[in-house]
């Protein structure tokens, strides 16, 4: 038997199981099913209060690379979300920059 599921409404009406004995409420029995992926991929619930949860489905180490976290609030409304990550890639150029001529410079020698 197959049937689908709308992703949001069935993370957000339901507890976490692990065995059908995690979802039996007053003696009815009830089935603990969890998302048919194919290959790594992975259904996962990201919580961020007060905001709704993010829902991401693909292989898990592919979230460590489009999701940045950071403790970095902006005190005004002109200042971006991602100001740290923008200096930290400005200040990286120029020394990989300097690291490449120095290693050409060497390579000559």
């Amino acid at each position: 038997m197959y049937a689908c599921l709308p992703a949001r409404k069935a993370i957000e009406a339901s507890q976490v199981c692990r065995t059908n004995m995690d979802c039996q409420k007053d003696f009815v029995p009830s089935l603990c099913v969890t998302p048919s992926l194919e290959n790594h991929t992975r259904l996962i619930r990201v919580k961020h209060p007060p905001h709704v949860d993010m829902l991401f489905v693909g292989h898990p180490m592919h979230l460590q690379y489009t999701v940045s976290l950071s403790s970095f609030v902006p005190r005004h409304n002109f200042l971006s979300i991602d100001l740290p990550v923008v200096i930290e890639t400005m200040c990286k150029y120029p020394l990989e920059y300097s690291l490449r001529t120095t290693n050409k410079l060497f390579a000559v020698c």
